[in-house]
């Protein structure tokens, strides 16, 4: 599950295992949260790797409740210090990442949006010698336009396969109403994200939906952004799908930044967005390589709520073909499952792995999404998806 969720406090961090305070170091196994002697921070734990994070600014890591909390509800922390615990302090193994850094510019893996990752530009620091008698100097302007920065999303339908990364969204931008600017994300090597919100000027509730996925489903669903205080979630999953929904206009973007945690058998399949608003067609899977991937699709109607008050984005299934292995539901090998965006939700509408009858029409005014698994390569396992806007 998520790592936080709401409270009367509006500050909970929560982890997935009870944090034991007489822990110094981190386990090898699994995922646990750690004090840390400066009150202010705290330690994850993910696969024996630790991680070193800031709860919100004026709260304390509270190991009692294992949240982020108000100082006077941390008595044993005296002056933002944290006593050692069983007679020694609480200390990492390694140096610690601090999640609230902006990620490296550089990505060791390419980006997938079916664009070439520009190199950046970096301009010279060095300043201009002084003027002297008989010495001519030359001024040379800094260049008037940067070029894209690797392993940074900038619009909506971009997608990514790196360790770590970001999203700027009309940074310093006013965003318009009704929108629904889609990301696909996947961390191939690691087993979790982190999100880290850097900054936004968003004016409005729960408009930053994020939602990971695996071949058994929906994993985890994180809303950030007002009224949520965090400015860092932790899901598990390799692989997420990031919803940015507006209801009005006068609000400006976001920055968001994801850091992959823990390890993992290596994650792959296609990552794509399709917003092509008069509707389209695709067989799945109509890739090389496919044997077991696990695949994300989303549709969109021009990256919007579908405008009319009687259209739909509507969704047909045709020519599926999945085998049965397995119940329906471990569905043992090959899948497809369509989730519809509403209401800041990612809902299940069908599951497909057998050969019993299925619904096969699926309508929705906001975002459909398609997560299809192939086990491998000689087996069953195909449909084709069209879509497109009615009334």
């Amino acid at each position: 599950m998520a790592k936080y969720s709401p409270s009367y406090l509006g500050l909970l961090l929560l982890s997935f295992l009870s944090v034991s305070t007489a822990q110094q170091q981190c386990p090898p196994e699994g995922v646990t949260f750690l004090p840390h002697p400066d009150c202010t921070k705290y330690v994850i734990c993910d696969e024996g790797q630790d991680f070193l994070m800031d709860c919100p600014p004026d709260l304390y890591y509270n190991t009692e409740t294992e949240q982020c909390d108000f100082p006077e509800n941390v008595p044993e922390c005296v002056g933002g210090t944290r006593p050692p615990v069983g007679g020694s302090t609480v200390t990492t193994s390694r140096t610690t990442t601090n999640a609230t850094q902006e990620p490296p510019t550089t990505t060791s893996q390419p980006i997938t949006n079916g664009t070439t990752a520009a190199s950046t530009v970096t301009p010279s620091t060095t300043r201009p010698p002084t003027t002297t008698p008989n010495v001519t100097t030359t001024t040379v302007d800094p260049p008037t336009t940067s070029e894209p920065e690797p392993g940074v999303l900038y619009q909506c339908g971009d997608t990514i396969a790196a360790d770590s990364g970001r999203i700027d969204y009309k940074l310093s931008q006013t965003y318009d109403a009704e929108e629904l600017c889609s990301f696909v994300i996947r961390v191939a090597n690691h087993s979790s994200i982190l999100f880290t919100l850097e900054s936004h000027g968003i004016n409005e509730t729960n408009a930053i939906n994020i939602f990971t996925f695996s071949e058994n489903g929906l994993i985890d669903s994180i809303h950030m952004g007002p009224p949520n205080p965090l400015t860092e979630a932790y899901a598990s999953g390799a692989l997420a799908v990031v919803v940015f929904r507006t209801n009005r206009n006068g609000g400006q973007g976001f920055s968001l930044s994801f850091q992959g945690l823990g390890s993992t058998a290596y994650s792959r399949g296609v990552e794509m967005v399709l917003s092509n608003i008069t509707g389209g067609e695709l067989t799945v899977p109509s890739w090389p390589n496919f044997s077991g991937t696990t695949n994300a699709i989303v549709l969109t109607a021009g990256d919007r709520k579908v405008q009319g008050g009687f259209d739909v984005l509507k969704l047909t299934l045709s020519e599926e073909d999945f085998y049965t292995c397995g119940s329906e539901i471990t569905c043992g090998c090959d899948s497809l499952r369509i989730f519809s965006f509403v209401d800041n939700a990612a809902l299940q509408e069908e599951l497909f792995c057998n050969e019993q009858y299925h619904r096969t029409i699926f309508q929705t005014r906001g975002i459909l999404i398609v997560i299809f698994r192939k086990f491998y390569d000689g087996s069953w396992g195909s449909a084709k998806l069209t879509w497109n806007i009615v009334g």
